[in-house]
């Protein structure tokens, strides 16, 4: 049914981003609601929404190590199906919720064991998978799926929850997530070499051939938890509902899918062309994605959100492609699941440090400026991944 491993990861990448696009914004949103609705302070909740978040990260750090072990012995196929019921379990905890705020804890843990499950095993079939000269068209390809189920994930979503509430939604994400894995019966066998260690991690982060990936991670962290919790629960709080803030971000999405796909033919012919220009294009929407963060910290209509979301996606989209271009690149060259362990692993040190200056800012009134600002810093800086266009 499926020629090849990127093909079953399109099929089942489709059905995965159209859950967690259902879900993504609003998980943050629907643990400060029942946060508040439980212990009556806006204060309170929004520590808990950073505790949440940092618990998630920290045990997601504490087992990227041992879980890379078990993938190695059971294969990507399976890791994948793995992350799929820690997934649902996370979506049967948000369920429970609704009458016991102490699963919250259960939902978190869920959480944390999916992610590594999952992203090593993805990005590591990916890697070995795609061809080094085709790898933009690739990424393009699944990145664009992901981007047509973001299309009217939250829009969907918001409809839902105002009509019929978090429950359902969360249901119904969970029917269509237990779909998503069966096209993982397609993917091929893959060799598995790992080598995952503290001290190799230690000299991954540190060298010179792979600080640049380090960094560039710290970056995709921030954007990523940026848009997904720290912007949609700022909208929340100023007082756009769960239907607005699907329509928001289902709207803003459709300038990206375009854009998407040409970016990755895009890279692919600026590097075969030579003379730096991927990285100089890179460049650009480097610090065009950074410039939009700024820009957020001023506006609060829906007008202004709709008007500053949709110019941004122009650099946020091809920020995002290349960055998992170079990612996937570097995955390739270094050829092991440890590539992919160490992203996992700073992914969720600088996950550790946004939370918690996320609970430092609540605590001074001024969490949204602090987030905002250091989200613009990392991807700033991330620019220096660029440099893995030139390494073999």
């Amino acid at each position: 049914m499926f020629k090849d491993g990127v093909h079953a990861f399109y099929a089942n990448g489709l059905l995965r981003a159209f859950v967690l696009a259902l879900i993504t914004i609003f998980v943050p949103v629907f643990v400060y609601e029942r946060a508040t609705a439980t212990y009556g302070s806006v204060t309170i909740a929004l520590l808990i929404v950073a505790l949440y978040f940092f618990v998630q990260r920290l045990v997601t750090l504490i087992v990227d190590v041992p879980v890379s072990h078990i993938i190695e012995k059971i294969g990507f196929r399976r890791s994948v199906g793995i992350s799929v019921i820690f997934l649902m379990a996370h979506l049967s905890a948000l369920i429970a919720m609704r009458t016991n705020f102490a699963y919250i804890w259960v939902a978190t843990m869920c959480l944390s064991l999916n992610l590594p499950f999952y992203w090593i095993a993805r990005d590591s079939a990916l890697s070995q998978d795609a061809a080094s000269q085709k790898m933009g068209r690739a990424m393009a390809g699944i990145a664009v799926l992901e981007k047509i189920a973001a299309l009217a994930g939250p829009f969907v979503a918001g409809m839902i929850i105002l009509r019929w509430g978090f429950g359902t939604l969360f249901i119904i994400a969970l029917v269509l997530l237990a779909v998503s894995a069966v096209p993982l019966m397609w993917m091929p066998h893959h060799t598995h070499k790992n080598g995952v260690s503290f001290t190799g991690f230690w000299l991954w982060v540190t060298g010179r051939r792979y600080f640049h990936q380090a960094v560039s991670q710290a970056g995709a962290a921030m954007e990523d938890y940026g848009l997904g919790v720290f912007w949609p629960l700022s909208l929340f709080i100023i007082g756009f509902n769960a239907g607005t803030l699907g329509a928001v971000f289902s709207g803003v999405a459709i300038v990206s899918v375009a854009v998407q796909y040409v970016s990755g033919i895009v890279f692919d012919r600026l590097r075969r062309r030579g003379h730096e220009m991927d990285e100089v294009v890179f460049g650009f929407a480097t610090v065009g994605t950074a410039l939009v963060w700024l820009v957020r910290l001023f506006i609060s209509t829906v007008f202004q959100v709709v008007a500053v979301d949709s110019f941004g996606q122009l650099f946020q989209t091809v920020y995002y492609g290349f960055q998992s271009d170079y990612a996937h690149l570097g995955g390739k060259r270094m050829g092991s699941i440890a590539f992919w362990v160490y992203l996992q692993m700073t992914y969720s040190i600088v996950a550790l440090f946004a939370f918690g200056l996320m609970a430092v800012g609540v605590y001074f009134g001024v969490w949204k400026e602090l987030l905002f600002l250091s989200t613009a810093w990392w991807v700033l800086v991330s620019v220096v991944q660029a440099r893995e266009t030139n390494l073999h």
